[in-house]
């Protein structure tokens, strides 16, 4: 039995060895067929066809990158100067608001005093026409001035 089981042992190993020689040249076999099949697709036009359009969209990509860029550049410059008009316009409206409404203050001003000096003038004329005309002791009441004429004073 021990031959037996040496011999069987042996059958096993050689029969694995075997096994694993022949695995061994259905993968170098399967590995150069690939090969091949890679390099026939690689060469076939559709294949050349497509690596010309990628190699063409990659640099369109690029292009309208590198302009975007440029665009978005030109646009956050424009929006500074934007800024900056925006920013000097209202400070010269503010400052025409303000001499305008320092105009108009010195106006009022101007207005108001002559408006006190017509006023002031106009207290003196009454004054010297009552002085004028008389006291009022010297004068008849007017109902006793309309009852006489029958006229009624002009208001």
């Amino acid at each position: 039995m021990p031959e037996q089981a040496q011999s069987l042992a042996q059958v096993g190993l050689t029969k694995a060895q075997e096994g694993l020689g022949k695995a061994s040249e259905v993968y170098d076999e399967l590995a150069e067929r690939g090969k091949l099949l890679v390099e026939r697709v690689r060469r076939q036009k559709a294949t050349q066809d497509m690596k010309a359009a990628a190699r063409t969209t990659v640099q369109r990509i690029g292009r309208a990158a590198e302009e975007t860029k440029a665009a978005a550049g030109e646009m956050a410059e424009e929006a500074k100067e934007t800024a900056t008009t925006a920013r000097t316009q209202a400070r010269r409206t503010a400052g025409a608001a303000r001499r305008a409404a320092t105009r108009t203050t010195s106006s009022g001003r101007k207005v108001a005093s002559s408006a006190g000096q017509t006023a002031r003038a106009a207290q003196q004329a009454v004054a010297e026409a009552a002085e004028k005309v008389g006291t009022e002791g010297d004068r008849k009441p007017v109902e006793e001035t309309v009852e006489k004429s029958g006229e009624r004073p002009s208001a």
